[in-house]
């Protein structure tokens, strides 16, 4: 968790991939899932904890949004799929597009963002449009940048 009191929003995740250092600790690539409320617990070495309350989905995220910004969604992300393949040769990651537009815009910030500011924005967006939109400026960023992307072959 970090210390600003705006980042109480958060992704409750499924473990995709891990792998144990030498001294112990895991590297863990986690897969957002569902957002949540963060309310700090006690310290309990070694780790901070939190107790997560699962939030409903944006206003209107149920809902899509409009085609030109879902092909927007759609055009961009095939734009840093392709740096990512010519950067990774084990790069492996299929868009759900069956996802609604909001829904997808998380999985592809989720795989390709690391930037935890921009992370953020997304998660804390209150309508399907302002997810996409600042989902889709965070990523053509990443792209141009040149992020390495989290979607690669299994652990």
């Amino acid at each position: 968790m970090r210390q600003d009191p705006h980042d109480d929003v958060a992704l409750r995740g499924k473990i995709v991939a891990y792998q144990k250092l030498p001294d112990g600790r895991f590297n863990i690539l986690v897969e957002g899932r569902a957002r949540v409320r963060l309310d700090e617990l006690p310290f309990e070495p070694p780790y901070r904890r939190a107790r997560g309350t699962l939030l409903p989905e944006p206003v209107g995220s149920d809902a899509e949004v409009s085609s030109a910004a879902r092909s927007a969604l759609l055009a961009v992300t095939t734009q840093v799929m392709a740096r990512s393949r010519a950067r990774q040769s084990r790069f492996d990651f299929d868009p759900p597009l069956a996802l609604p537009t909001a829904r997808l815009a998380l999985r592809l910030v989720d795989r390709f963002v690391t930037d935890a500011d921009a992370r953020q924005r997304v998660i804390e967006a209150t309508t399907a449009s302002a997810r996409v939109a600042v989902a889709m400026e965070v990523l053509v960023t990443a792209w141009t940048e040149g992020a390495t992307p989290t979607a690669v072959g299994s652990a």
